[in-house]
């Protein structure tokens, strides 16, 4: 991980190194996890509090409220403060958010709850993601990167599983529990992240700044100038392609895995339980998919190649799912599973070490806050408007709205889409315009070399 001449970054071992990838992706478990449970406890929670359309919308969107939020101010705050700081705290946060919406008195306490679990989750996607690009190795930078898909996978088909039997046994309250589960998976990611080092490139890149500066800290203006040198070139229009990208992923991607068990009920017509099976079926096969993707494809073909297929294919199955609507259902849900897995496997899997890559270690957590930002806004806006869509125009206007936005990104892929797979984090950093020399002598110093 340290190329020869540059000697501004300490080797890892791979050992260690591997453990903290792992922890860093337990974020993403969470994610999963915690998102995943509300398409079960929505189920409850919309005759509890009678709520209509729109209503079931925004408190199922109202987490993408706060990941949004926590994205775009943490982000930069992970690059000012360290990766670490960031996602040990986003735990304690995510622990208070569960307790107060598992508790809640009223509707209100419940949705402002939700914005908390959002806003810890959005602080983890920029600093974990940073630190797993910084630590995987160039060989299988890639394949690392989209582990934090295949473990939001895992949360996921934790969390259908645990709804499934909260739902059928625990009553009307059972929500509730599934909400306050959370806190017990999120307090041992707290304790094993607690002990984490802080990612070498990180450090590496502040003391650069500080040796260039005399010793002294770094300049104001450079340290707030990254929330805005992300949007200026080299970098903007890197910026609006993860941001767009993002979006589009999220927008359809986001939306079809919550509401998975309302689009089984309502549309293939499958009753109670058999909807929350249906989606632990394709949480499952997401997690396969995204493992396959990881070890077998994304380092070999790359990430432009790879998710411009995806965005094709997907949108081809979807066109011919829609002609099949009205028909036997076991056409419709096959066609459904397989236009999804290319979302989530295909693309929103690559999606993560593609946007951290096309930004230096000084912007890297800002860029991917942005990014992350983006999806999360297209997922609140998925999943705000996709019960009205379905109210409106059926399973028919979903998918003509999802088969839109797939076309949308791969025409985005195509025009704006760079490849980075051969690309090192080293190289990255010289060519930023606000790059310091490499100063060996810092970087030899720091206490993550070595057991």
């Amino acid at each position: 991980m340290n190329p020869a001449g540059t000697g501004a970054v300490p080797e890892v071992p791979r050992g260690r190194a591997k453990k903290f990838i792992v922890l860093a992706t337990a974020g993403a478990f969470l994610d999963g996890y915690d998102i995943v449970l509300v398409s079960a406890a929505i189920l409850l929670i919309k005759p509890a509090y009678h709520l209509g359309a729109h209503m079931t919308g925004f408190v199922t969107a109202s987490t993408f409220i706060g990941m949004v939020i926590g994205a775009l101010v943490f982000g930069s705050i992970a690059d000012k403060v360290g990766r670490r700081k960031v996602f040990v705290a986003d735990m304690i946060l995510f622990i208070v958010a569960a307790l107060v919406a598992g508790l809640a008195p009223n509707l209100g306490v419940l949705i402002a709850g939700r914005i908390l679990t959002g806003v810890a989750i959005g602080m983890d996607y920029p600093a974990a993601t940073s630190v797993i690009m910084e630590l995987a190795g160039q060989r299988r930078r890639g394949g690392f990167g989209m582990i934090m898909q295949a473990a939001g996978f895992a949360g996921d088909l934790l969390a259908v599983i645990v709804g499934l039997v909260l739902y059928t046994y625990g009553g009307s309250a059972a929500w509730r529990w599934m909400l306050l589960s959370a806190i017990i998976p999120a307090a041992i990611v707290f304790l094993l992240r607690s002990g984490t080092p802080e990612s070498p490139f990180w450090v590496a890149s502040t003391l650069r700044s500080r040796a260039d500066t005399g010793g002294g800290d770094v300049p104001a203006a450079r340290r707030l100038g990254r929330y805005l040198d992300v949007l200026r070139p080299p970098y903007g229009k890197r910026a609006l392609f993860v941001a767009a990208f993002w979006f589009l992923g999220n927008i359809t991607g986001a939306s079809l895995l919550l509401y998975a068990p309302t689009l089984a009920l309502t549309g293939f017509g499958l009753q109670g339980s058999r909807s929350l099976w249906f989606s632990a079926g394709l949480n499952a096969l997401y997690m396969t998919a995204n493992i396959l993707v990881a070890v077998y494809l994304i380092d070999r073909y790359g990430r432009r190649a790879l998710t411009l297929v995806a965005w094709l294919s997907a949108l081809v199955l979807t066109v011919i799912l829609i002609g099949t609507l009205g028909g036997s259902i076991w056409p419709s849900m096959v066609l459904f599973a397989l236009a999804t897995v290319f979302v989530q496997a295909g693309i929103m899997g690559p999606a993560f070490p593609w946007s951290a890559e096309l930004f230096p270690t000084r912007l890297r957590a800002t860029g991917q806050g942005f990014a992350t930002a983006g999806g999360k806004l297209g997922a609140l806006l998925g999943t705000l408007f996709l019960p009205t869509i379905l109210a409106a125009w059926g399973l028919r206007g979903v998918f003509t709205a999802v088969a839109v936005a797939f076309a949308l990104g791969a025409l985005l892929t195509f025009t704006l889409g760079t490849e980075t797979a051969a690309t090192t984090l080293h190289e990255r950093d010289r060519e930023d315009p606000a790059a310091v020399p490499d100063t060996t002598e810092v970087a030899a110093s720091l206490p993550v070399q070595g057991d």
